[in-house]
């Protein structure tokens, strides 16, 4: 039998969704960043992945434990790993909000019952339309028509198969009629269906393994201010982040707020987005 889909999109996060009080204002609140990763990967090449971890694994001398832990590299092993998964025939997507600028905010529009919250749900959002974008011209570029994407979600705290259905189902209906809160992109239900979403454990899953080392090494290079700042290896992935009209801006690498006057980066946390092609110049 065919395959109900073509390929398989694991998806990852570093920081976290909390708005209540947030770094670096407040030393003790949440991250400043909240970064969602995405590795799509065409359903024939799946089968690649566990191999490609252990390659990773060898090349970094990293063979402890059961498996690859990105952010427990040092930067040489960490560039290593990112030039080893640029070469090989995946797509990848970084989604990263900072975080500063939503502090105490709400948006009803994005709320909805779920254990990880409106923000979260919206980061998700934002994400989804960038990936099932890709997907849709992909497959309609290799094989003239669109083709279904499986959503792979590395299991975090709060996250449930039964919400991520219900939400999915909501994001379908919303993308047929045309009732999507924002206008400039959309999720291209053509390509989603419920049905094809799961939550697996990281260490059960070579795909998630692999969306931790794109989700990390964004989360790292946006994340100045902390112990782990280093922006070559996100540099390192860009032979795998596709382009949209030739730019990978607003794209595989997408910063929020998109409006750049609503936030103040310092001179560091630009540099990451700046190789991605971001022109803070024109943007205050």
């Amino acid at each position: 039998m065919s395959s109900p889909y073509e390929y398989v999109a694991y998806i990852d996060e570093g920081g976290d969704p909390g708005l209540n009080s947030v770094a670096p204002a407040d030393p003790d609140g949440a991250s400043e960043w909240m970064t969602l990763g995405a590795l799509v990967v065409l359903m024939q090449h799946d089968r690649l992945l566990p191999q490609l971890v252990r390659d990773i694994r060898a090349e970094v001398n990293a063979t402890q434990g059961p498996q690859l832990h990105f952010r427990n590299l040092n930067d040489s092993k960490k560039l290593v790993a990112c030039q080893t998964l640029a070469s090989r025939n995946v797509r990848g997507f970084a989604m990263c909000s900072h975080k500063p600028n939503m502090e105490g905010h709400y948006n009803p529009a994005a709320a909805m019952i779920g254990p990880r919250g409106w923000f979260y749900n919206w980061c998700i959002r934002l994400l989804l339309e960038r990936v099932t974008d890709f997907v849709e011209r992909d497959s309609i570029a290799r094989l003239n028509e669109p083709r279904m994407v499986k959503l792979v979600f590395a299991e975090r705290g709060g996250i449930k198969y039964h919400w991520l259905d219900d939400y999915l189902q909501r994001l379908i209906r919303q993308s047929k009629s045309k009732t999507l809160f924002l206008e400039k992109r959309d999720v291209k239900h053509s390509v989603l269906d419920h049905h094809l979403v799961e939550v697996i454990p990281t260490v059960a899953s070579a795909g998630c393994q692999l969306a931790d080392i794109v989700t990390s090494a964004f989360h790292c290079a946006a994340d100045a201010a902390g112990p782990r700042w280093n922006i070559e290896p996100a540099i390192a992935l860009e032979p795998i982040m596709p382009t949209e009209g030739g730019f990978y801006l607003d794209y595989s690498v997408a910063l929020q707020p998109s409006f750049f006057r609503h936030t103040s980066l310092t001179t560091n946390q630009k540099l990451i987005f700046e190789h991605y092609g971001y022109d803070f110049r024109v943007h205050r």
